[in-house]
């Protein structure tokens, strides 16, 4: 069982202009779009507006946002509450969050979806190093491949798709290189030398 904490904090209060706290006809969560990463746990933010005073508010990840599992749920309090779930155990690629809202109506509300990964997983993969002609990169996400010489200057910028991807290099001189992979979604950066034969 996945474990839980909840705890309304000002971090969260000052997460989300006023004027979108305004009561509605309906039910609207607003979850915050840049969740906070720390020591390999994600905290989710957020506030709703709408005329519910009472429910439930059910937080559901995936890794492939088309199966969400329920990971916590947290009992509704007045309108404007601010809310904040730490997701204890985030999977190590990326997570896609929501919050969802049953009504008294049958109806369901959901927020909209956002995505979080942990800094320091390993989300990109490539050898050999020392490197020849070809490197073989292996990514779960879309990256930024850049190459970069001893003065700074860009040898080699890519964007690559998630899966197994080589790269040629064999324009590059016998030296020692930098070579930085990032995934914007989720702020992760390898940065790392890279010899070329």
């Amino acid at each position: 069982m996945v474990q839980s904490l909840f705890y309304v904090s000002s971090l969260a209060q000052k997460a989300f202009p006023a004027n979108l706290l305004e009561d509605s006809i309906s039910v609207i969560i607003f979850l915050s779009s840049k969740p906070l990463v720390k020591d390999n746990r994600i905290l989710l933010q957020w506030k709703s507006s709408g005329l519910e005073k009472s429910g439930f508010y059910i937080i559901e990840r995936s890794i492939d946002e088309k199966v969400y599992e329920v990971i916590g749920v947290i009992k509704a309090g007045e309108v404007g509450d601010a809310y904040e779930f730490l997701d204890e155990k985030p999977s190590r690629s990326k997570n896609y969050y929501r919050i969802k809202m049953p009504l008294t109506d049958k109806k369901t509300v959901y927020s909209h979806t956002i995505t979080a990964g942990i800094a320091g997983s390993i989300f990109c993969k490539f050898y050999p190093n020392p490197v020849d002609k070809l490197l073989i990169l292996r990514s779960d996400y879309t990256v930024e491949l850049k190459i970069t010489d001893e003065t700074g200057k860009v040898r080699i910028l890519k964007q690559l798709q998630p899966g197994l991807q080589s790269v040629d290099v064999s324009s590059l001189e016998k030296n020692i290189y930098i070579i930085t992979i990032s995934q914007q979604e989720s702020n992760q950066v390898i940065s790392k030398k890279l010899i070329k034969n």
